[in-house]
Order: C-alpha cells, then structure tokens, then sequence
C-alpha cells in the first residue's frame, strides 16, 4: 500500500514539475512579452526562441530594469554596456572574479563600498582624473600599504 502511495506520489510530482516547467517557457514565450519589453529586446527576437530559458529571464528582468529606469539611470547604463563590450575577455573575466567576490562580503562591507563608489561618483571629472592618476602612480607596495591604512581607519 505504502508502496503504490509513493508512486502515485512520484508520478503526481512528476507532472507537476512538467507542467510548472511548460507554464514559465510559455510566460518567456516572444509572444507573451509587452510590446515595451519587446521593444528592449528587439536584436533578440530572431534568437530568443532557441536561448535557454535561464538566460531569457535574465535578459526579460534586465529589460524590465531598462524600462523603470531614469533618463539618467539608462545614460548610465548605457555606458556601462558599452565598457563592457570594450573589454577584453580577461578583462571580464577579472571583473567577474571581482563581482563575485563582492558578493561573498558582509553586507555592512558591501554597504562601505557603495558608499565609498558614490562619493568617488560625485567627485567633478577633473578630481577623478587626479585620484586615478596618485593611485595608478603608487608603486604595488605603497598601494597595498594604503589599502592596510584605509582598513584600519574604516575599523575605527
């Protein structure tokens, strides 16, 4: 009896996890996007049947994040995107690694370097362009010295 109930059991979750698979294929369907997300995701549309599902909600979520952007927000993004297409592949790579590492962090870690970004993203070009040059300057020892005294001083 014990038996029969698990199998039952196995076929019914069986054919829900098949049905629940299908449902979110067909909400990732081309056919079933807004014509605002479609428009987003226009240089896809001859493709986007055949990438992996996985991949089209990640496209589908980064273009529901285009469109409730800003004006700002989007000028933003847009040179991001195209940084990032100028990048090697080592360098995305590294930034990858560096990504990843970011999110290993304790959130009061992460919190400091947002932080941190936003204040160096209000500084006036012509500050930026100093900062960049002092730090690209520092020879590998008076960097690693810098970064030591920079975590004392945010322990503090």
């Amino acid at each position: 009896m014990m038996t029969k109930y698990k199998f039952v059991l196995s076929i019914l979750l069986l054919i829900l996890s098949v049905s629940a698979s299908s449902v979110m294929a067909d909400e990732l369907a081309w056919s079933a996007l807004s014509q605002s997300q479609k428009q987003v995701l226009a240089k896809l549309e001859s493709k986007w049947s055949t990438l992996p599902s996985n991949q089209r909600s990640q496209l589908l979520q980064g273009a529901n994040r285009w469109l409730q952007a800003s004006p700002q927000q989007r000028t933003e993004l847009q040179e991001r995107m195209r940084r990032w297409q100028q990048a090697t592949p080592e360098q995305r790579k590294q930034l990858r690694n560096k990504f990843e590492q970011f999110k290993q962090l304790p959130p009061a870690q992460k919190q400091k370097m947002r932080s941190a970004f936003e204040r160096f993203k209000s500084l006036s070009p012509e500050q930026k362009s100093k900062l960049r040059n002092k730090w690209q300057k520092l020879s590998p020892e008076q960097k690693k010295r810098l970064k030591k005294r920079m975590k004392r001083r945010k322990g503090n």
